[in-house]
């Protein structure tokens, strides 16, 4: 059975990351969350520009402006959800945030930029459990890359 993921921040390490999935599985199996984004990664797709990969690599998952939307689009549960935004404290959490797509069966990946989420969300107190705890994957990531609107520029 092919994977359902869930992208939750899609500057640029969620788009390499969107990439580096559609390798794997089909793109019509990965979501992005995009918001100022939105209009031209729908239209457009995701391109990377990388030293490492190559130039003009395309990627087209399914795209949408929210978690809600996000976990609208299908009865099934997402099997992992890629937490690729930054860390910073927010009202509402994280955790809160994706708490519509989260499921039993979902195992949540932590690819941000800093500490302060896996604390928040992973934590004693987290707002990630729907009624049974998710497993909780914290990556630490360095990517030296960009973003000029819709392509990733990546080095």
């Amino acid at each position: 059975m092919t994977p359902r993921v869930l992208i939750f921040g899609t500057g640029s390490i969620g788009g390499v990351y969107a990439y580096l999935l559609s390798r794997g599985i089909p793109e019509s199996h990965i979501v992005v969350i995009c918001r100022s984004n939105y209009d031209r990664v729908f239209a457009d797709g995701i391109t990377i520009q990388s030293t490492l990969w190559g130039n003009d690599l395309r990627v087209r998952p399914t795209v949408v402006r929210s978690v809600t939307e996000a976990a609208a689009l299908s009865s099934d549960p997402f099997d992992y959800i890629l937490v690729c935004s930054k860390a910073l404290p927010t009202v509402p959490s994280t955790a809160e945030i994706i708490k519509p797509a989260v499921s039993p069966a979902t195992t949540i990946v932590l690819i941000q930029n800093g500490e302060l989420f896996i604390v928040h969300c992973v934590g004693p107190q987290s707002g990630c459990k729907p009624g049974n705890p998710s497993p909780k994957l914290p990556i630490v990531t360095y990517v030296q890359e960009y973003m000029q609107i819709y392509t990733v520029l990546h080095s």
